[in-house]
């Protein structure tokens, strides 16, 4: 059985293999039943634009962080209000930064998650093809052949 089997397979005890042409386990399709267990190649596309933007707002927020860190080199901090005004903005960089690290890593942990499954399931599938053929070899009548005509 499945390592994370759809809920009709759960249910029945069956072996949830995901077709990952039609995107639904062999037995939802087979028996025209609603599937939960569905591969989504959309959600890892999405995945990866959310974290190209969240790149591109990386660095975005990195150049912005320099540009002021230049300006503030520019004109040396005349007094006490314009240091802490700095201090302030540096902070704010930082947690920005971090927040946006954070969601990376998340981004990231699911798209890991997401795709070890889809490849779980192919590889079920695989298994579960590679032993009917075993089986119909087994049970399909062997021709012979002597070479001899």
């Amino acid at each position: 059985m499945s390592e994370n089997p759809c809920s009709n397979c759960l249910s029945r005890g069956s072996p949830c293999v995901v077709n990952p042409a039609t995107g639904r386990c062999i037995e939802c399709s087979s028996n025209n039943r609603q599937c939960d267990k569905v591969l989504n190649w959309d959600r890892v596309a999405r995945i990866d634009r959310q974290d190209a933007d969240l790149r591109f707002q990386l660095e975005a927020l990195e150049r912005e962080r320099r540009q002021s860190f230049r300006e503030g080199e520019d004109r040396l901090a005349s007094n006490r209000g314009e240091e802490a005004e700095r201090e302030d903005r540096h902070r704010a960089f930082l947690a920005k930064s971090d927040h946006l690290c954070k969601r990376l890593s998340q981004l990231h942990s699911q798209r890991r998650k997401l795709l070890e499954n889809e490849f779980k399931s192919i590889e079920e599938l695989e298994k579960l093809e590679a032993e009917e053929r075993l089986e119909t070899l087994r049970t399909s009548p062997i021709s012979t052949y002597n070479g001899s005509n």
